[in-house]
């Protein structure tokens, strides 16, 4: 077994955590997912993250993986199960039988879109002490118009995406899954009342003005609709924003048929890169040779398979990594995947197909000993926040972090 990049591995000072996060802590005691909460004090080096032995076997077991024989059988079998939906998270649609306060809220763009957003909406659930209720997951689209066209069979429920046991570990009052399109999200619970709210473009809340702007809003549902998520909020809490951030992680099946397939394919340690094409219009990307100028690839050892992340089409762009640079051996998503992902046909909607090789993409990355990405890419902002690190961050200057304007001059978001 090869050794692998640990993610997932976040570490957020119980005493930098905002005053009603303290919800967040009592929920996960209830759980018996943390300990020692009625003995920590400010000196206390204690972490959210820090789980009871058995609650930490028991994740190692669920997270952990052997190196299958990755057959077309297993594969769709493993697939299979990530579609299953546990009860706990099930929001029904027409039945009267679901009480309660909800958020709901529009997604728009690609996978880094919505996960960005998705972040954003955490922290207005959770500050509001609603109940986050999850849109589908669905392919890239232009904006919210785009995402809304989709119907049932081109979309995935979030839990086939993301795992939802660390993610409800990060709301207040917890999480439900919607399973179905927009326009049946849209009306979930329709006996009860709902707010419909599009927030105006140059209106930024602080979590002040969250809580204080709806402090009166008693409609079981609250809506936010059209763009209203995109850049909506901030915290001047850089830790807690961490807290939030790494809590977007994928479930077990991808992972585990992530991890399964470099093992098999790969059969060592390597280093990886993000190189986004699209927006080749950016200096870093109109060359390998200016994107080594720009990022840390000459420092990574060269001897080591260096995998490449891309939606270059033409793989050729990418010969003076070998030629000049001298690296021994590239290799790309189709390398890996190419072969095991036939089976996954059975299972994925077709206009998924590519956002699930993306997610795969996204776990190979951070499980490199080495990785540097794209600037301005929600993309490579993702695989950052899944390996946990400030290796790529640091490199992107402060205005393409993907906040919100007001947030950008802050002295805790400076230092991120």
């Amino acid at each position: 077994m090869i050794a692998l990049h640990s993610s997932i591995n976040v570490t957020t000072p119980v005493d930098s955590i905002r005053p009603y996060t303290s919800i967040l802590l009592q929920r996960l005691t209830n759980d018996n997912r943390i300990t020692n909460v009625t003995s920590m004090n400010s000196s206390d080096q204690y972490y959210v993250d820090t789980y009871s032995e058995e609650s930490l076997k028991e994740m190692e077991t669920e997270q952990s993986y052997s190196s299958h024989h990755l057959n077309y059988t297993w594969v769709v079998q493993h697939f299979k199960q990530g579609t299953m939906l546990p009860e706990k998270y099930r929001l029904s649609i027409n039945t009267g039988n679901d009480t309660g306060s909800y958020f709901l809220y529009q997604p728009s763009g690609g996978w880094g879109n919505q996960r960005l957003i998705l972040r954003w909406a955490i922290m207005v659930a959770n500050c509001l002490n609603r109940t986050l209720v999850l849109p589908p997951v669905a392919p890239h689209s232009d904006l919210y118009k785009g995402f809304n066209k989709f119907g049932s069979q081109s979309i995935v429920h979030m839990g086939q995406v993301l795992n939802l046991d660390i993610l409800g570990s990060r709301l207040s009052a917890g999480l439900k899954v919607h399973i179905g399109d927009m326009n049946s999200y849209r009306n979930v619970l329709p006996h009860l009342p709902r707010k419909n709210f599009d927030r105006p473009e140059y209106l930024i809340y602080t979590e002040p003005m969250l809580r204080k702007f709806f402090k009166n809003e008693e409609s079981p549902i609250l809506f936010w609709k059209k763009s209203s998520m995109w850049k909506c909020c901030y915290t001047d809490d850089n830790e807690y924003y961490r807290f939030l951030n790494r809590g977007i992680v994928f479930n077990k099946y991808l992972v585990d048929f992530a991890k399964s397939a470099v093992e098999e394919v790969l059969k060592s340690q390597f280093n990886s890169i993000h190189f986004r094409r699209g927006d080749s219009a950016y200096h870093e990307r109109k060359s390998i040779e200016s994107y080594v100028t720009v990022h840390p690839l000459l420092r990574f050892k060269k001897q080591l398979p260096l995998y490449i992340a891309t939606d270059q089409q033409d793989h050729s762009i990418f010969d003076p990594l070998v030629k000049r640079y001298n690296f021994k051996k590239l290799v790309f998503t189709n390398d890996v995947f190419n072969k095991f992902y036939q089976p996954m046909h059975e299972v994925i909607p077709l206009a998924m197909h590519g956002s699930f090789l993306g997610f795969l993409d996204q776990i190979v990355c951070a499980l490199s000993l080495k990785w540097t990405g794209s600037r301005h890419s929600t993309f490579s902002y993702a695989i950052a926040a899944l390996r946990g690190s400030k290796e790529f961050t640091l490199q992107i200057p402060l205005k393409y972090h993907f906040l919100p304007r007001n947030a950008r001059n802050t002295e805790s978001n400076r230092r991120a």
